[in-house]
C-alpha cells in the first residue's frame, strides 16, 4: 500500500486518503477516483491528491474486515455488511455473550491494522444488539497479514451468544408481620423487569410468611409447578447461613452452595439447588433495577450456565459496581417508587428515530431528502447528525422513494425500516419507527428528516435534560420562546404515540402531557427550520454559506 501525495494525472484508481470537498461536491474518504473525478478535481484548480495506491498483495479494509468477522463470529452471532473498514457482529439471539478473551487478545496482538473490541463476557445481550466491532485501521492490510489472523483463529470462533433457554421461572416473595407490602411487590416487578427485557415470562409466583417452613413449601409448589429456575426474595435480609431463605431451601430438600459473593453491591446472594434446579435468594438490593451481583447470576443462569461456588468466589476483580454520584442521583433505588421511575434505571439511554418517508408534495415534484444540502443528500446530512450524536441506535424509516433514499445512507451505522402505510401522514412512520426499537431504551429522540441545520448537539442537550424525577420526561427544544423539533420523548408514552392517526405528529400528546414537558433553550433557530419548498431549501443553503 502506497500513501503520497499523487499528480491528478497519475492518481486513476487510487483511494482519496482524506474527503475533499470541492465547488459543492464532497469526495468521501476512501473513494476510489474515477477518471471523470480526477478532471473534476483538476478543473477545480488542484493538481494534486494525497491517495493511497493499494499493491497486490493488498486486501482491501472492507473485504479483511468481512473475513475477519465472518471467523470470529460463532453461533447466533451475524456480522453486518462491512463498510468504511468496519463490520459489527449482531446477536441474532438474546443471550448471554461468550468471549475467549484469550483469542481476542492474540487477534489484537498480530498486527496494529487489524482491531476487534468486544462488550464484556457474560454480557446479556438482546436480538439485534452489536456485540463486538472488527475495524481495519488503514485501507488494507497484507494478504500475509490477514491469512495469519485467520489461521490463528482457524475454527475457534472467539465469539458467541449463549441463548437464553425456555426457562420456567418461578418466584418466592415473603413477608414479615408489620412489614409493607409495597416492598415485597417492588421485588416482584425488578424481577418482572429484568425478565422482561429479554423476553422472559414469570411462570409463576408465590407469597408467603417469611419463615424456613413457609420458604420451604412454596419451593416445593413451584417445582410441582414445572418451575427450574427458583428465585427467592426474602422481605428481611439474609444475614446468615441459618436464616429463613438459605434455611428454607435445606428444608426443602435443597442445599445452599455458596453464601454472599464478593460483589457491591449484590453480596448477600445465596446460591443453592433443589433436584438441580437451581435457586437464587435474591439480595434486598435486587429490588433495585440498580446493576447488581444477582444480574450476574441471573443471566448466567437463564442461558443454562450452572454457577458454581468457585464461580461466585471469581467475581471480585470488577465487582465494585456503582455510579460517580453525579449519576446516581438520577437513578432509582427501589422500583416505581415515583409514578415514572421505570425509566430510571442506570444511565438513560436514547435511540434517535429519523421519520424520513414523506412525499414531499410542496416541492414541485422532487423529493426534497434527495436535495443536495452541503454537498450531499440532505437526509444523508440529517441521518449523520443523528449518527454522531450520543442517541443509539439510530433507525430510519422510509416510505416514498425509499430504494433512492436508502441507497443515499449505505455506508451509515444506521437501521432501516419500511413504512408501508407511508401515505397516511407521519402518525404511520412514527409508529413503525418505535416497533422497531429495542426493549432497554429509555425513550427516543424523534427526528424530521428534512431538519438539515439540527446539529449533534442538539441532540446531545436534549438527552442531558432527561429527568423524569424531575418531570422532564419530555424534552423540547426552543429557540426565543417558539417550540421546535427534534422532541425527546421517554418510553412511557409509546403506546399512545401507536395510536396517532393521520400527520399530526405529537402535538396532542404534549398537550395532554403538558406538566411532564421540559423545555431546552436552543440558542439557534435551526430547530425551527424544515424544509417544505424550493425556496425553503434555497433560504436553508444560503444560511449554511452553501453556493449553487
Amino acid at each position: 500500500m502506497k500513501f503520497d501525495e499523487f499528480a491528478v494525472t497519475e492518481a486513476e484508481g487510487a483511494l482519496l486518503a482524506h474527503s475533499l470537498r470541492l465547488e459543492g461536491r464532497t469526495l468521501k474518504k476512501g473513494h476510489r477516483l474515477s477518471a471523470e473525478d480526477l478532471e473534476f478535481i483538476r478543473r477545480s484548480g488542484r493538481q494534486s491528491v494525497t491517495a493511497v495506491r493499494l499493491e497486490d498483495d493488498d486486501i482491501h479494509e472492507d473485504d479483511a474486515a468481512a473475513r475477519v468477522a465472518d471467523a470470529a463470529a460463532g453461533a447466533h452471532l451475524s456480522p453486518s455488511v462491512a463498510r468504511t473498514g468496519r463490520s459489527n457482529l449482531v446477536a441474532a439471539r438474546a443471550g448471554l455473550l461468550q468471549v475467549d478473551a484469550g483469542l481476542i487478545d492474540g487477534i489484537n496482538a498480530i498486527d496494529e491494522a487489524v482491531t476487534i473490541a468486544t462488550l464484556s463476557p457474560f454480557s446479556a445481550v438482546d436480538r439485534g444488539e452489536i456485540v463486538a466491532t472488527i475495524k481495519i485501521i488503514p485501507f488494507a492490510v497484507k494478504a500475509e497479514t490477514l491469512a495469519g489472523i485467520l489461521s490463528f483463529v482457524g475454527k475457534l470462533s472467539p465469539l458467541s451468544i449463549k441463548p437464553f433457554g425456555d426457562k420456567k421461572v418461578g418466584l418466592v416473595l415473603t413477608r414479615i408481620e408489620g412489614g409493607r407490602e409495597s416492598i415485597v411487590d417492588k421485588a416482584g416487578k425488578a424481577l418482572r423487569y429484568r425478565l422482561d427485557l429479554f423476553g422472559i415470562p414469570l411462570h409463576a409466583e408465590v407469597r408467603c410468611r417469611h419463615a424456613s417452613a413457609e420458604i420451604a413449601r412454596s419451593i416445593t409448589e413451584l417445582a410441582g409447578r414445572g418451575c427450574d429456575v427458583m428465585i427467592v426474595s426474602g422481605a428481611a435480609a439474609t444475614i446468615d447461613r441459618e436464616d429463613a431463605v438459605p434455611a428454607g431451601i435445606e428444608l426443602s430438600g435443597g442445599m445452599v452452595e455458596h453464601f454472599g459473593m464478593p460483589v457491591e453491591p449484590g453480596n448477600l446472594l445465596v446460591l443453592g439447588e433443589r433436584n438441580g434446579t437451581p435457586i437464587i435468594g435474591m439480595p434486598g438490593c435486587a429490588r433495585s433495577i440498580k446493576t447488581n451481583g444477582f444480574d450476574w447470576v441471573l443471566y448466567r443462569t437463564l442461558a443454562g450456565i450452572k454457577v458454581s461456588r468457585q464461580d461466585i468466589m471469581a467475581m471480585g476483580v470488577g465487582g465494585l459496581i456503582g455510579e460517580k454520584p453525579s449519576r446516581a442521583k438520577r437513578l432509582s433505588h427501589a422500583v416505581l417508587d415515583e409514578p415514572r421511575a421505570d425509566i430510571a434505571k442506570s444511565l438513560p439511554h436514547f435511540a434517535a428515530i429519523v421519520l424520513a418517508a414523506g412525499q414531499s408534495r410542496r416541492m414541485g415534484g422532487s423529493n426534497k431528502l434527495l436535495a443536495e444540502f452541503s454537498g450531499e443528500a440532505l437526509v444523508r446530512h440529517v441521518v449523520g447528525t443523528a449518527v454522531a450524536s450520543k442517541a443509539a441506535p439510530v433507525i430510519v424509516v422510509t416510505g416514498h422513494e425509499y430504494e433512492k433514499v436508502e441507497a443515499a445512507l449505505t455506508d451509515m451505522d444506521i437501521r432501516i425500516v419500511f413504512s408501508p402505510n407511508f401515505a397516511d401522514g407521519m402518525s404511520q412512520s412514527l409508529i413503525r419507527g418505535i416497533e422497531a426499537l429495542p426493549r432497554e431504551i429509555d425513550g427516543a429522540v424523534i427526528c424530521l428528516g428534512d431538519m438539515p441545520g439540527i446539529r449533534p448537539e442538539h441532540i446531545d442537550r436534549l438527552i442531558s435534560a432527561f429527568d423524569p424525577q424531575a418531570d422532564a420526561s419530555i424534552c423540547v427544544p426552543t429557540h426565543r420562546g417558539r417550540r421546535g423539533n427534534p422532541i425527546l420523548w421517554s418510553r412511557q408514552f409509546f403506546e399512545d404515540m401507536k395510536q396517532l392517526k393521520g400527520d399530526v405528529g405529537g402535538r396532542g400528546l404534549l398537550k395532554k402531557y403538558a406538566n411532564l414537558v421540559h423545555e431546552v433553550e436552543i440558542g439557534d433557530p435551526a430547530i425551527l427550520m424544515d424544509i417544505d419548498k424550493p425556496e425553503d431549501l434555497i433560504e436553508a443553503n444560503e444560511a449554511s454559506g452553501n453556493n449553487f
